[in-house]
């Protein structure tokens, strides 16, 4: 074989090789598994799809909160919402649990009803501050502050007109009015954005006056010694 001839027998070889290498990390990626890399919101075969990373974004609760008592408070929660229990696994992971949370907040499911679904105080009164640092260390409430501050944190930075939760409704329970309003207070949101999410910020002082969500702005406005 001449020299030419061998010269070009190994160029071929080498591309031929290189095409190989090719086809084969084309063909790895295109394998990557579902269950490792989804989008929040993809769903398939009747469950959420686990998803790869971290939830730091719209979940802010400490992992010491994962203790076996929680996981079940919130499998009965999405268990019992209408459209979601079909597309969720008990027992859930607590990871698992926050992309329900988060698919449930775009939907705009609201926190009276998750409230109300975790049995908490429904009375009509407000709670003395002990009672309310008590009620604080229950699974449950943990739960229901894991959902209002996504739910928050999603109407603060991330919601557009569209949002079901965009301009609020009736807060139905008493405590969880102190509640909402302690948490935007800590949160130092401002006057016009609360406005906004009890669905007062279209009214005039005499129209929002007879609106029970009134009352959740100046709890908040006493905590934050502001003034309307």
């Amino acid at each position: 074989m001449g020299l030419y001839q061998l010269v070009l027998v190994v160029v071929v070889a080498y591309f031929a090789s290189c095409d190989a290498v090719y086809t084969t990390i084309e063909s790895g990626k295109n394998k990557v598994s579902t269950s490792d890399v989804a989008d929040h919101n993809t769903i398939e075969g009747g469950r959420l799809l686990r998803v790869q990373g971290t939830t730091e974004e719209t979940d802010n609760e400490s992992p010491d909160t994962t203790d076996t008592e929680e996981r079940g408070a919130l499998s009965s929660l999405t268990s019992k919402l209408s459209g979601l229990k079909s597309k969720v696994s008990a027992p859930l992971t607590y990871t698992k649990q926050g992309f329900t949370m988060d698919r449930m907040v775009k939907e705009g499911v609201d926190t009276s009803d998750v409230w109300a679904l975790y049995k908490l105080p429904t009375g009509i009164n407000y709670l003395k501050p002990e009672r309310i640092e008590s009620l604080k260390t229950t699974a449950e409430f943990k739960a229901y502050m894991r959902y209002a501050k996504k739910h928050d944190h999603y109407g603060y930075w991330r919601a557009d007109d569209n949002w079901p939760g965009r301009y609020g409704s009736a807060i139905r329970y008493p405590v969880e009015e102190q509640v909402r309003a302690q948490m935007w207070a800590q949160a130092k949101r401002s006057k016009k954005y609360v406005l906004e999410r009890l669905g007062l910020s279209k009214q005039t002082k005499k129209e929002m006056q007879p609106d029970p969500n009134y009352r959740v702005y100046l709890h908040y406005l006493k905590l934050t010694g502001q003034t309307e």
